[in-house]
Parts: C-alpha cells; sequence; structure tokens
C-alpha cells in the first residue's frame, strides 16, 4: 500500500510540474517535464492535452504575418485542440492562460482584411479572446464602413461592453437589432452588463412576436418603452434601413421627447402615428403612461 501511495504521489509530482512549466509558457522545461511523466507513466490520462499546449508553446512566436489559408489552419488548431486542452489542464484558469496567445495570433492575423463570408479569419476575433479591448476597438474602427455592416459592429460592441456602461452600448446595440436580429439576439444576453440580459429576457416573455425569425428587431423600440431614460442616447444610433422595427423605435423616441416638452398637439398626433404602425406597441406604450 505504501508503494501504490508513492506512486500515485509521484504521478501527480511529474504532472505538477508540466503544469507549473505550460503555466509559465517555458516550452523547454514543459517538454522536459512531459517526457518524465509519459516514461514513468504513459497511460497518464493528462498526456494528450499537455502535449498538444507544449506544441503550441513549441512554435512560439508565430512566424510573421500569416495569409489567410495559414490562418485558417492555426485558427483551426486554436479552435478545435487548443482550447479543449487548456481547459482540461487549467479549467476555470484556462482563459487566462490562452490570452496572451490569442492576442499573439492576433497580431499575426493584423494583415488580413475584413471578408464578411470568411469573418473569423480576422483580428479582431482573436483580441477579444484575449481580452485586448483597446487593439479590438482600433482594428474595427481600421474596416472600410464598419458601423454599415453587422459583424464589425457586434465585434464593437463585445469590446466596448467590459469598458462602457449600458447607455454608450445602446446605440450600437439598436443598430444591430435592425440589421442583424438574430445575432443581436444570441449577443446582448452574453454581455458582461445585466441590463441587457434582464431586458431581452423580458421582451422574450412579454412582446407578442418575439419568437419570430426577425422578430428581435422589435427590441430597441420596447426597451424605450420600458426605459425612457435611453431616448437621448438613441439618437447617436446610425441611420438603418428604416424598416418598420427602426421607423417605431424613432417615432417612440420623438413621443419621448414631445411628453418631456408638453407639446400636446404633436403628441396626440404622433400617438396616433405609433398606433397605426403598431397596435401592439401603442398599447405597451399606453400601459406605461
Amino acid at each position: 500500500m505504501q508503494l501504490d501511495l508513492f506512486e500515485h504521489g509521484r504521478d501527480v509530482m511529474l504532472r505538477n510540474a508540466v503544469v507549473e512549466a505550460l503555466r509559465r509558457y517555458d516550452a523547454a522545461a514543459a517538454e522536459t517535464a512531459l517526457a518524465g511523466l509519459a516514461s514513468h507513466h504513459a497511460a497518464d490520462p493528462w498526456l494528450p492535452a499537455m502535449a498538444v499546449l507544449c506544441e503550441r508553446l513549441r512554435r512560439r512566436p508565430l512566424a510573421g504575418a500569416l495569409a489567410r489559408p495559414a490562418a485558417a489552419t492555426v485558427l483551426k488548431a486554436a479552435e478545435e485542440a487548443v482550447d479543449p486542452a487548456a481547459r482540461r489542464v487549467f479549467g476555470d484558469d484556462a482563459k487566462a492562460w490562452l490570452a496572451p496567445l490569442w492576442c499573439e495570433l492576433a497580431r499575426a492575423l493584423a494583415n488580413l482584411a475584413f471578408d464578411p463570408c470568411d469573418e473569423d479569419v480576422h483580428a479582431v476575433p482573436c483580441f477579444l479572446r484575449g481580452g485586448d479591448w483597446r487593439a479590438a476597438i482600433a482594428h474595427i474602427e481600421s474596416i472600410p464602413s464598419w458601423r454599415r455592416q453587422p459583424v464589425p459592429v457586434a465585434w464593437m460592441i463585445e469590446a466596448r461592453a467590459p469598458v462602457d456602461d449600458a447607455a454608450r452600448i445602446w446605440p450600437l446595440a439598436a443598430e444591430l437589432a435592425w440589421m442583424a436580429p438574430a445575432r443581436a439576439k444570441a449577443l446582448l444576453p452574453r454581455l458582461p452588463l445585466v441590463q441587457f440580459g434582464h431586458w431581452v429576457r423580458r421582451f422574450e416573455r412579454e412582446f407578442d412576436g418575439s419568437e419570430a425569425s426577425d422578430g428581435f428587431a422589435w427590441f430597441p423600440a420596447w426597451v424605450l418603452i420600458e426605459e425612457g431614460r435611453l431616448a437621448e442616447a438613441l439618437r447617436g444610433a446610425e441611420p438603418g434601413s428604416h424598416a418598420p422595427p427602426e421607423r417605431c423605435a424613432r417615432l417612440i423616441m420623438d413621443l419621448l421627447v414631445l411628453e418631456r416638452q408638453g407639446r400636446h398637439t404633436e403628441l396626440v398626433a404622433a400617438r396616433r402615428r405609433l398606433r397605426h404602425a403598431h397596435e401592439g406597441l401603442f398599447a405597451l406604450y399606453l400601459r406605461s403612461r
């Protein structure tokens, strides 16, 4: 029994030696420790994941700028092999360990232009995963007409959410909801801003039609009725295609201004326009008055 305990303790010691070397990003020490663990216990269940991480460290730093095909290959390996291996070895600390590797990969992709048909092969998603919000924002702003395209707008929301409040993110969130409702619906509850998750859950419960494929396009209009203080912030939203959901949101924004200013005649006319545009939103609006 003593021998079994000793052997078990040696397994743990050898495994910890690999983990500590990996934690320091020391490829040579990690490979030496890994060889020792493999020699002592070839069936150790941690070996495959540790080998993947050693291989990734062996390729540091990445050699200059990557062309798109090579970049796609490296990204695929990062997603399908390195990321799960890091979660296996480091658990909750995997995200922090991976962050500098994602940022390193982002810099190797910095020369690649944004391709909406191949959106993942770009520096910005890597900077986002690495937590370098400033670099992500700078690269988004370098994309021509970025604010007219749903993918860069979604990236900008992700990059700014950790450092801005909900009111500053709100115009971008509204633009994304109008341009790409399904993408906005998936993104907003995941932001580190609890207000968005709260609003999305309430919208899905209370708005008739929220389950439709494009139903989330009505989210900005609904939020304005519930959170009138956001009306002024929405003025910073870029004009979109002026589809009905956007027109209703801007109409509600005008209604809220007219209410504050006490312009009764114009307010009555604006309420009539809202009723004609969307009976359900009009009913919600009246209920809150």
